[in-house]
């Protein structure tokens, strides 16, 4: 909050606003003392287990894929659905089958 007064009331010396407010941050960032590395590999498997659980009777949209229908329940008015993979590995044809 410091910095942003500092910079909101044109302090002189910005380099010197620029250092404290990285050193703020890096304060911020020992007091969580959280040991998070940035990996998001512990997030991923808690996804894919969460998918892996039944949701039950299909609530959505069917997508007419019976195995994405069992993890999602099928698509949800209030979902924004993203289809991304690396080239040449069927998104198109996805989509065209679950539109059918």
């Amino acid at each position: 909050m410091d910095v942003l007064l500092k910079v909101s009331s044109n302090s002189d010396d910005m380099s010197q606003t620029i250092k404290e407010g990285i050193s703020s941050l890096m304060s911020l960032e020992d007091a969580t003392g959280t040991d998070d590395d940035g990996s998001i590999n512990n997030d991923l498997v808690e996804i894919y287990q969460g998918l892996e659980t039944p949701k039950g009777d299909v609530t959505g949209m069917p997508s007419g894929l019976t195995e994405l229908d069992r993890m999602t329940s099928g698509f949800q008015r209030q979902e924004f659905i993203i289809i991304a993979a690396r080239p040449s590995v069927g998104k198109s044809a996805l989509c065209l089958n679950v539109r059918h």
